[in-house]
């Protein structure tokens, strides 16, 4: 037989053409699996993954209790500048000496003024040395013998132990001559002689104590002219300084017709000095400013309104200095503390499409910025970037809030 049975039955019985088999490629697997796992992917990244919407601002820094404005009270010229740029200076510390610029006449006037009342000054503070020295002397004299006094009084208080051993003595005396008188052993001028004896003792003894009075007597007298001689040597002493401070203020208003300081009116830090020996400087003109101690420096921003009705006090920001390049020390963070509440007008005053811009205060966390291994403090008036985190959202919320804003979710 040429051909098997099975083969003719299928012929007879079934499909002359058989059956087609499709195989898919195994890389068509792969390429499914991959595309179900990137879509998972973007759904998971859809809903796990936030974006935070930021507001973009700029300001500079400023110190929460403000700049001091040093300023030339009258024209004139700054003879010396006694001071230098970030020196620390006191209260009343003078920082810089200015003069007027008058005719040589008129200066010439004026320092013959000075000399006249400085020779008054040196008189008046002779006298009031010697008088000084008076009182000095007259003190110390009281105090030497208040201290003599107070020497004599434990003298005194020994001597009167020692006198009423001596009486405590004379009257056992007598009493043991008394008794002996009542056995015939002792006379009765005997008996007398030693009751004259304890007399005696009692009468030292007196005079012992009144000695004591007197001495305490003497040093509370003593004190009292101790206190009458403050009060007696105070009174021209004091009226040789009210001359010597009246004469102060005369010369102080004839130096200052002529040159005059201007001096630190707080503790503080100079910055920005802008005056130099030899410069003419108008009537309020700054010369410097001054930081105040203690001061904290904060970011004065300029937050546009369309991004200012989601800024609160304590929202984080991060700022950005520009004496620092953010690509090289990074960004530093810093907590929202203060949003006006009025808007004020921005760009210049006639700039019709200007928008409006609210002022917000920022605290950086820290006053100093790390460079090359130290800290570097910051300035007042530092140029500062800052972005403001305004709100964060996953993704499928960015990308369905127009329909959830329908829904008033927003």
């Amino acid at each position: 037989m040429l051909f098997r049975q099975e083969a003719l039955d299928h012929l007879r019985h079934g499909d002359r053409q058989g059956q087609v088999l499709l195989r898919s490629p195994r890389s068509f697997w792969w390429v499914s699996i991959g595309a179900l796992a990137t879509g998972l992917a973007v759904v998971l990244m859809l809903f796990f993954t936030s974006y935070t919407q930021r507001a973009r601002v700029s300001g500079h820094l400023v110190p929460d209790k403000g700049l001091v404005n040093l300023a030339a009270q009258q024209p004139g010229v700054v003879a010396e500048a006694l001071v230098g740029e970030g020196s620390s200076v006191r209260r009343g510390q003078a920082l810089f000496r200015l003069r007027a610029e008058r005719p040589a006449r008129a200066g010439e006037l004026a320092q013959g003024a000075v000399r006249s009342l400085e020779q008054q000054r040196a008189s008046l503070l002779a006298e009031a040395g010697r008088l000084q020295a008076l009182a000095d002397a007259q003190a110390l004299a009281l105090q030497q013998k208040r201290r003599e006094l107070e020497a004599e009084l434990p003298r005194a208080r020994d001597e009167q132990r020692l006198q009423r051993r001596r009486l405590q003595s004379a009257q056992e005396a007598l009493a043991r001559f008394e008794a002996l008188q009542g056995t015939g052993f002792a006379s009765s001028l005997q008996v007398q002689q030693r009751a004259d004896d304890v007399l005696d003792q009692q009468v030292r003894l007196a005079a012992l104590e009144r000695h004591e009075r007197e001495l305490r007597a003497q040093l509370d007298a003593l004190a009292l002219e101790l206190r009458a001689q403050g009060l007696r040597d105070g009174s021209p002493r004091s009226a040789a300084e009210r001359q010597l401070a009246v004469l102060q203020q005369e010369i102080a208003e004839a130096e200052g017709r002529h040159e005059w300081v201007l001096s630190a009116p707080v503790d503080g830090t100079l910055t920005a000095l802008q005056a130099h020996a030899g410069q003419a400087v108008a009537a309020g003109q700054v010369l410097a400013l001054l930081l105040p101690a203690g001061a904290q420096l904060q970011a004065e921003l300029q937050l546009p309104s369309s991004a200012a009705g989601f800024v609160r006090p304590g929202q984080k920001v991060a700022l950005r200095y520009a004496a620092f390049p953010y690509q090289k020390f990074g960004q530093h963070e810093g907590l929202v503390l203060e949003v006006s509440r009025a808007a004020r007008q921005g760009g210049s005053a006639g700039g019709a499409g200007a928008e409006r811009s609210y002022r917000v205060l920022v605290r950086p966390l820290q006053q100093a910025v790390q460079a090359y291994g130290q800290p570097v403090p910051l300035q007042a008036d530092m140029q500062v970037e800052a972005d403001v985190m305004l709100s964060e959202r996953s993704l499928i919320e960015w990308m369905f809030e127009p329909m959830l804003a329908l829904k008033g979710r927003l």
